[in-house]
């Protein structure tokens, strides 16, 4: 195999970098520093060099200048493994056609670095010089511009977090600057003002405060820089030169120089609250009788008087509508009858002054409207009742949306349980891999580690040198073990290469690797598939491909499987089919409500989520097809609630 230098001023790097190239069969050396480094280069000319940046008395930099300067030594490729490099100079030198110059970013999987350990002995090349780039001598000083550039990294990554507030907030949240310019604002708040986000990212605060408004916002404003708080209510003009009354939230810097506004649209309630406070100011009478349909009806005489609006209302006609109170009971629902005459008799008894009672009403055209009716009793001066007025207001519609507010409340009840079992479901799940892991770390690493620690304890009391050598050996054989039992619980828990090498190559290495190891035989089909999945599809994909398989393995007793994963337009397709034993899926489902199952309702889950979804057909003795479709644009879960399908 190949001589490969490896230069770090961190020696348990360069001892662990030494394990995974010595068990690939390399011969190691080993430099602290870039001085170092160079001095094996010249004397040892190794087939690669590994190499760190940032290092005392020479650096990366230095040494990869001084390799490539030389030309006996030019030819010598380079991998640096660093968490900051100078991107310029670096990326530069990779552009460059024949480049010898590599890049591993800290932190790395000992499988990636295999792989590019592999790929880069085999494409070494034949030429003997390499030009050195412009600039590479660069001051090092560049390294603290790179470090200041990854701080402003950092600070976007944060206003990314607080977008996602944003954009799912039904309160309208703004990111105001210094200066009152909006910075950012989430669609509940282009909503409030009737702006687009791009019109918004154009104004200050000023721009939709109402003039009456604005120099009590402007002391607000001083007072929320000089407090670090604020609350209080201003009336806004929207874009359409309407006005809303809002309520303000404010806290300042929530980040540098950026001060987070929630508003609250509490119109309607000003809107109440004054219409209130007006009817308490005129006679409470009148405003009690003056409605959609006023009536007024004279006990002594039986007549009823009763208004226009009263005819329009219900699609009667002047002819219609009689005066007496017969003809009112007459359109009565037979079944709201007794109930209306007796709230309104019992009243008029009990020497009070108002009622009211909800009943339907037959309209001209044979339907019935749902009436809200109040009515004030007249009493004379001894309190005997002379008559009654009244107003008959249509609440139909009103009805109709309160019962569809309570089945919709109904839903979100039941979506409610329905997510704390989900929760309670998933921290199971949790306590269960836990305890998986806490098992195999106590089972079989810690049991190892036992015995290495027995092994060493005993070599260092033993004086044959021959049984030395047999204990070490031990000892050696025992790391090794313990090694490979921590990369494969390692891989267990998320492969290397999904992040690594993508969707595919990831896939096709679980696929192999359980087959060797259940003892199947598989077909993987893929089409093209793009490299650039997003993320969240990537890891739900895989993750329902090993749900699957595992249940393969383990439960199946298949001796094919065939994996097919294609990608169009809109969404990407998993098929998982088996000749196995297949079971019944009605039960399984039957299992998951019951909360059992978790591996069928976490495959379910892990795609809804997504805004994609799962099918399993399966029958006993007739395998089974697990089918499941991502959408590339990520969509919201729909709630499927306590009685969801698996599809």
């Amino acid at each position: 195999m190949a001589t490969i230098l490896v230069v770090d001023d961190d020696a348990s790097i360069r001892k662990y970098v030494k394990m995974l190239l010595a068990e690939a069969g390399h011969q190691v050396l080993e430099a602290g520093d870039g001085a170092e480094g160079l001095h094996l280069v010249r004397t040892e000319h190794p087939d690669l060099v590994i190499s760190d940046f940032a290092m005392p008395t020479m650096d990366g930099y230095e040494l990869a200048r001084q390799i490539l300067a030389d030309p006996a030594l030019a030819r010598t490729p380079m991998i640096f493994v660093t968490a900051v490099y100078q991107e310029m100079e670096v990326n530069a030198l990779m552009d460059e056609p024949g480049s010898v110059v590599h890049l591993i970013k800290k932190p790395f999987a000992s499988e990636t670095l295999l792989v590019k350990v592999d790929q880069v002995l085999r494409s070494r090349p034949l030429s003997t010089s390499y030009p050195i780039p412009d600039g590479f001598g660069r001051e090092h000083l560049r390294l603290l511009t790179n470090k200041l550039a990854e701080k402003v990294q950092d600070l976007q990554a944060s206003e990314q977090r607080l977008r996602a507030i944003f954009e799912h907030s039904q309160e309208a949240i703004l990111l105001v600057d210094d200066e009152a310019r909006f910075r950012d604002v989430n669609p509940a708040a282009c909503a409030l003002f009737g702006y687009s986000r791009s019109q918004l990212l154009r104004m200050r605060l000023g721009d939709v405060i109402s003039e009456k408004d604005k120099k009590q916002v402007e002391e607000s404003w001083r007072t929320l820089l000089a407090t670090g708080k604020l609350a209080g209510e201003a009336t806004i003009v929207r874009q359409d030169a309407t006005t809303r009354e809002v309520e303000v939230r404010a806290a300042a810097n929530i980040l540098p120089g950026l001060h987070l506004l929630t508003k609250h649209d509490v119109t309607e309630r000003k809107w109440a609250v004054e219409a209130l406070r007006q009817s308490e100011q005129q006679m409470r009478l009148f405003m009690e009788a003056t409605s959609d349909a006023v009536w007024n009806w004279d006990l002594t005489t039986g007549k009823v008087a009763r208004s226009s609006r009263f005819k329009m209302a219900f699609g009667y006609s002047d002819l219609e509508v009689d005066s007496t109170i017969t003809w009112w009971e007459d359109r009565l629902h037979p079944d709201d009858r007794a109930n209306v005459f007796s709230t309104f008799q019992n009243t008029v008894a009990s020497g009070g002054h108002a009622c009211s009672y909800d009943y339907r009403f037959r309209r001209k055209d044979g339907t019935y409207a749902v009436i809200n009716d109040r009515a004030y009793i007249v009493r004379d001066a001894h309190g005997n009742p002379l008559g009654a007025i009244g107003a008959m207001t249509d609440v139909t519609e009103r009805k109709q949306a309160e019962a569809e507010r309570e089945h919709l409340f109904q839903q979100v009840v039941a979506a409610r349980v329905w997510s704390q079992d989900l929760s309670r479901r998933l921290m199971q799940a949790q306590e269960d891999e836990r305890r998986y892991l806490s098992r195999e770390l106590h089972d079989q690493i810690g049991q190892a580690l036992t015995g290495l620690i027995m092994t060493l304890e005993g070599a260092t009391s033993e004086p044959d040198a021959l049984r030395l050598g047999r204990l070490i050996k031990e000892a050696l054989a025992i790391a090794s073990q313990v090694l490979q039992q921590v990369r494969t619980l390692s891989l267990d828990l998320r492969p290397a290469l999904l992040d690594e090498f993508g969707l595919v190559d990831a896939l096709e290495w679980y696929l192999d690797r359980l087959a060797q190891r259940a003892q199947f035989t598989f077909q993987f089909s893929r089409g093209p598939v793009k490299l650039s999945l997003p993320p969240e599809v990537q890891v739900a994909c895989f993750r329902v491909a090993q749900e699957a398989l595992t249940n393969v393995a383990r439960h199946a007793r298949a001796r094919k499987v065939y994996v097919g994963l294609r990608q169009n337009a809109e969404e990407i397709e998993l098929v998982i089919r088996d000749d196995g034993d297949g079971f019944d899926v009605s039960a399984a489902r039957a299992r998951a409500r019951r909360g059992g199952s978790l591996g069928l309702l976490g495959m379910t889950e892990r795609a809804s989520l997504l805004g994609g979804w799962l099918e399993i057909v399966s029958a006993p003795g007739g395998g089974t097809t697990v089918t499941a479709r991502f959408p590339l644009s990520i969509m919201p879960p729909q709630i499927e609630g306590p009685q969801g399908d698996f599809r």
